[in-house]
């Protein structure tokens, strides 16, 4: 988080965003197999995003993680991609604390678990550093979070 506080990522090129997603959820296709976790994706076909490729892998892996990490056994992952938005969500339990905190440094939901709680203080900086706005909401049993490329 240091470094994109320091912007030591100004690396800004057009990123094939969605090829950068289909690769992070082919390398985490095992961990869904392993909780037996199904995916359901809509993409658009090379969607292009103005902003720093080593950053682009942090945000999207991030967002898998959490959404693998935070699903239920058998659920599922449903992935949204367009020219205006990426949004990501699977089903799980309601929060235990305010949803506009968890982009806080070291806040989670259920403070016992793995992980820091830096993985979406994470996420909200990335699109922070490439103008892009981060929403989390939480509905009919589902979390969801949407990254919009144009704010």
């Amino acid at each position: 988080m240091t470094k994109i506080d320091n912007r030591e990522f100004q690396n800004i090129e057009s990123v094939n965003f969605s090829g950068a997603l289909v690769s992070a959820i082919d390398n985490f296709k095992e961990l869904m197999d392993l909780k037996s976790i199904s995916l359901q994706c809509e993409h658009s076909q090379d969607v292009m995003v103005s902003m720093d490729p080593t950053l682009t892998t942090i945000l999207i892996n991030n967002l898998l993680s959490n959404a693998i990490r935070h699903n239920l056994e058998h659920g599922y992952i449903k992935t949204f991609l367009d020219d205006s938005k990426y949004v990501i969500s699977n089903p799980g339990p309601g929060l235990d604390v305010p949803p506009e905190t968890l982009f806080d440094r070291f806040r989670k939901d259920r403070q016992k678990g793995d992980g820091l709680g830096l993985g979406l203080a994470i996420v909200k900086k990335i699109c922070d550093a490439s103008g892009f706005s981060a929403n989390y909401s939480w509905e009919k049993d589902e979390h969801r979070i949407e990254i919009s490329f144009k704010t």
